[in-house]
């Protein structure tokens, strides 16, 4: 319930932002989601029940799904043409890098479990 929680809200904000993000443009719009992303956060750290975990959990996904758009986009203005493609690929590579080096943190933290074999 709470991956789907961030999914739908992610997967939702995509088309209200890229209007947004042509019209304001990618800082403003970044900058202005993460707030509500941050919010999510702290929501979902000090969440006492399930819904409210839910609502926290939302709020991450609404925050973070601007930044693949806003990132192409602020790519887009800056970068020539030229460089784009090379560099558009480096932006999605380190993004993905990122997620996964945040996992090795996290499985650090799980506490070590013995595997137990079924006996039938």
């Amino acid at each position: 319930m709470l991956t789907a929680a961030y999914f739908l809200a992610f997967t939702l904000a995509q088309l209200p932002y890229c209007p947004l993000v042509d019209r304001y443009g990618p800082r403003r719009v970044q900058s202005s989601v993460l707030l509500i992303g941050a919010a999510g956060a702290i929501i979902f750290a000090t969440a006492g029940n399930l819904s409210t975990l839910i609502l926290g959990r939302t709020l991450i996904g609404l925050g973070t799904s601007g930044a693949l758009m806003a990132g192409l986009k602020a790519l887009a203005i800056w970068v020539p043409a030229e460089r784009r493609t090379r560099v558009n690929g480096g932006f999605i590579m380190f993004g993905g890098l990122g997620a996964m080096a945040s996992t090795v943190p996290v499985g650090l933290l799980q506490p070590r479990r013995r595997h137990q074999r079924c006996l039938s």
